[in-house]
């Protein structure tokens, strides 16, 4: 028994200092025990654990995805265990950051706002595929005016998603939170990790 323990807590998942610390205090309780109790309770109490520890680091880190997303395939709607995304295809890129001329056929824009200033991103990460991923924050905008149909939800948010198919795919999401807009584009990166991003920004 006390081999089918070993084997089970080292298949846990989690910080070593919480392991240690979680394994101090079922010696501690085991010792409470009739020793002939001792491995058995340890080996179930490991599975418990492994399953707690789980729930504890892996809970709400990412979209849990209902549809089956392959690599290289584009999904024009993708379900989600709490929620629904619908890619609007555009032809143009919309953004709703205070940019003058926000309209645009996928090439690269003059960042400035209307009032002079650089319009400076509250967040750009570097995606695994290599793509770029930024978050804009907006103080002055409001949500577009769209049919209710072409919302997407996360969480019961609301958020507009499109999708722009050139030669480097664009992906674009809208969305309010903490009573601002917000604006997360894609840039060259999976649908996945478009979606994941988004997610993220969201539920934090």
């Amino acid at each position: 028994m006390k081999k089918a323990f070993e084997e089970a807590y080292g298949k846990i998942q989690a910080p070593e200092p919480l392991k240690a610390e979680t394994l101090t205090l079922m010696e501690a309780e085991n010792k409470k025990r009739k020793p002939g109790f001792v491995w058995g309770c340890s080996a179930a109490a490991a599975v418990l654990c492994a399953a707690i520890f789980c729930l504890l680091f892996f809970q709400g880190r990412g979209a849990v995805y209902i549809t089956s997303m392959e690599d290289g395939v584009h999904y024009d709607t993708v379900e989600l265990e709490d929620g629904i995304l619908y890619f609007q295809p555009e032809r143009v890129t919309i953004s709703v950051t205070p940019n003058a001329g926000s309209i645009t056929s996928g090439e690269k824009t003059d960042e400035t706002a209307a009032g002079g200033e650089e319009e400076l991103p509250a967040e750009e990460v570097t995606a695994q595929s290599g793509g770029t991923l930024t978050l804009y924050q907006q103080d002055r905008m409001a949500l577009p005016d769209i049919p209710e149909e072409n919302w997407s939800y996360i969480d019961g948010r609301r958020v507009y998603v499109t999708v722009l198919m050139a030669e480097t795919i664009r992906y674009q999401a809208t969305f309010e939170k903490d009573g601002r807009v917000w604006e997360i584009t894609g840039n060259g990166v999976t649908q996945k990790e478009f979606i994941d991003y988004l997610y993220q920004n969201i539920k934090k």
